[in-house]
């Protein structure tokens, strides 16, 4: 009867001990979960600059449809400076002019005339536009984001 012996093995070929292996599962398990817990904050901050970057975008096409605008209020069928108040745009969330009440951007303005020392302009010529553009518009106003722009417009003729 032959008897197998078993292999000998000397110090320099140590492997590594349970402690050691538990200690470092811990440390790699401690700065993934420090890793993990950043996640929620940098999806919230890209969200928050894409919907920033959009509302930008949509004043700057505001701008444009208000320098093409009418300042006479007796053209029918046409949205005239006067009629900006009580005529919100709204935009979806990829920045695009909608018809919809549940769009994703909403923009309001107030008209106010344009006062400054030495500055005479006929205020049916020229109007400060303050455009406000909150977002999400699904939500109760008072939770919404809101970004304020003010614009000057002004005509050398009425149209």
């Amino acid at each position: 009867m032959f008897a197998k012996s078993l292999p000998s093995f000397s110090k320099s070929a140590r492997a590594f001990s349970l402690i050691e292996v538990v200690l470092a599962l811990g440390i790699v398990s401690f700065a993934m979960m420090a890793v993990v817990g950043t996640l929620p904050v940098g999806l919230r901050s890209s969200q928050q600059s894409r919907s920033q970057i959009a509302a930008a975008n949509i004043a700057r096409q505001i701008q444009g449809d208000l320098q093409q605008i009418s300042f006479r209020s007796s053209i029918a069928d046409q949205l005239t400076i006067e009629d900006l108040p009580s005529n919100p745009f709204y935009f979806s969330q990829d920045g695009t002019r909608s018809e919809q009440r549940d769009a994703y951007y909403v923009a309001n303005f107030t008209l106010n005339d344009i006062t400054a020392p030495g500055l005479s302009v006929n205020s049916s010529n020229a109007r400060r536009v303050k455009v406000s553009i909150s977002y999400p518009a699904n939500i109760a106003q008072a939770n919404r984001q809101e970004v304020i722009y003010s614009l000057l417009l002004a005509k050398q003729t009425t149209d």
